[in-house]
């Protein structure tokens, strides 16, 4: 299931359709919503570059979902993104105030990543039933990084 996203009016996000289609990200129709998870995660680049140099990550490892590692794997910098997920991911988790109870819990967070668009979360079945439990109606994900870390900024709104 993918939430509704709202991605924040900073310089990462200036080509976003959503932004150029209401100017104002933070004015939502119902502006009454509510936090109930906020979760933050930083990722050093160099960590996962060491780890995509003993030959990366594959589907059955259960970290990253098969179009999640076609998208990074994909890309010029696959350091960069590959870390831009898994911080999106133990973000998210933060969120949902839930742990790392076994490897299988990162394929429940998908990251979407799409040139223009604001960045999504979608929520396997276990950590729907959480996000449901919460009262969530809206994830936000923000996502900055420079060329040694990555930072991941999720949102949890009722």
């Amino acid at each position: 299931m993918s939430f509704p996203v709202c991605c924040p009016g900073d310089s990462i996000h200036r080509n976003c359709k959503h932004l150029r289609a209401s100017k104002a990200c933070s004015t939502f129709p119902g502006a009454n919503q509510v936090i109930v998870g906020l979760g933050c995660d930083l990722v050093e680049v160099g960590a996962v570059a060491k780890e995509l140099a003993r030959g990366g990550w594959t589907v059955s490892d259960r970290v990253f979902t098969t179009r999640e590692i076609s998208w990074c794997g994909g890309s010029r910098q696959p350091e960069h993104h590959f870390a831009a997920c898994f911080a999106a991911k133990e973000a998210t988790l933060k969120a949902l105030g839930t742990g790392v109870v076994d490897l299988g819990i990162f394929h429940e967070v998908e990251t979407e990543f799409v040139r223009g668009l604001c960045p999504r979360i979608a929520l396997g079945d276990r950590l729907q039933a959480i996000a449901a439990g919460l009262g969530v109606r809206r994830i936000t994900l923000s996502v900055a990084g420079s060329s040694k870390r990555v930072a991941a900024m999720v949102v949890l709104e009722s």
